[in-house]
């Protein structure tokens, strides 16, 4: 097997949440319904990784867990 063929694992949340996406939470801790911006994953190979999020209602980053975020499609 060619070494190109091996492809480090990333999970499908880490995937899901890539840097630039934007995104919006339930949390209300959070405050409900915020908007955002992925900026970077911590660890992609978790499945439910801590996401940087730069808000946009205060322009605050924070780590946030995939599960509470959605992405804005």
């Amino acid at each position: 097997m060619p070494n190109e063929a091996l492809q480090p694992y990333v999970s499908t949340a880490a995937q899901q949440f890539a840097p630039g996406n934007f995104v919006r939470t339930w949390n209300p801790e959070l405050g409900r319904n915020a908007v955002g911006v992925t900026r970077a994953i911590a660890d992609v190979t978790e499945a439910n990784p801590l996401v940087l999020v730069k808000w946009l209602h205060d322009l605050s980053e924070e780590f946030v867990r995939s599960e509470y975020l959605y992405v804005i499609t």
